[in-house]
């Protein structure tokens, strides 16, 4: 686990710093996040895919550190931005993880990687339901189990659902494709207010992922995490 630099946390608070805390099982590297990046890209040069879930500090540090890292790059996969409407918007939002590190996504959206996003328009659509929060329940295993928990602790009341934005980018990475209907290659540039637009003229190329095939990413989900005895 390697560390990036110190960033100011929304609103000056950081309300999740306080769960891991008392955390001291696995402590971090003395090396920075993104050294580590570049390091490691440099000794497995075509062979890395990173898949980032927040926002681009790390990336764009790396990036920073090593204006040819788009080369010695495999596949740059996030869970980042909004292009067209999603569940909880009739157009385009300033996406959280953009929006927390304009600068940082104008960097890396721009940069020439091989990207793909999994953004809002999709993901927002993707939800565990009841009867998906209970076979993780009825299953027994530590995994399931303690992502069930922080589920439950995450949501608000019990009609709350759970929004599975990071697990589809994960899941994008593992199996480029499969679970989404559209994957079209749009020019996309980050503007100064965070938004992912769609612009011929300034827009570099980025594989967007669209139209989820929710029933079919939900049994490869599911079936993973079951598939687990919590050793790994």
């Amino acid at each position: 686990m390697a560390v990036g630099r110190e960033t100011t946390p929304p609103e000056g608070i950081d309300y999740q710093f306080a769960w891991a805390e008392d955390f001291v099982a696995y402590r971090p590297i003395a090396k920075s996040a993104a050294d580590f990046i570049v390091d490691t890209v440099k000794q497995h040069p075509g062979e890395i895919t990173i898949v980032a879930v927040g926002p681009l500090e790390n990336v764009a540090d790396a990036l920073r550190k090593e204006p040819k890292l788009p080369k010695l790059v495999k596949r740059l996969v996030l869970m980042s931005g909004s292009v067209y409407a999603s569940a909880w918007s009739p157009g385009p939002v300033a996406e959280w993880n953009v929006k927390q590190a304009i600068a940082d996504a104008q960097a890396v959206y721009s940069a020439g990687f091989a990207l793909t996003i999994v953004p809002l328009d999709l993901t927002t659509y993707v939800r565990l339901e009841d009867g998906e929060r209970q076979q993780l329940r009825d299953s027994r295993a530590p995994l399931p189990i303690a992502l069930e928990s922080l589920y439950r602790l995450y949501l608000d009341g019990p009609a709350a659902r759970m929004t599975l934005h990071d697990q589809l980018a994960i899941t994008e990475t593992e199996q480029p494709g499969a679970f989404f209907a559209q994957k079209p290659t749009l020019p996309i540039v980050v503007d100064s207010e965070g938004f992912t637009r769609v612009d011929g003229a300034r827009g570099k190329d980025v594989s967007v992922c669209l139209q989820p095939r929710r029933d079919a990413f939900m049994r490869h989900y599911i079936g993973r995490l079951l598939a687990t005895d919590g050793s790994r």
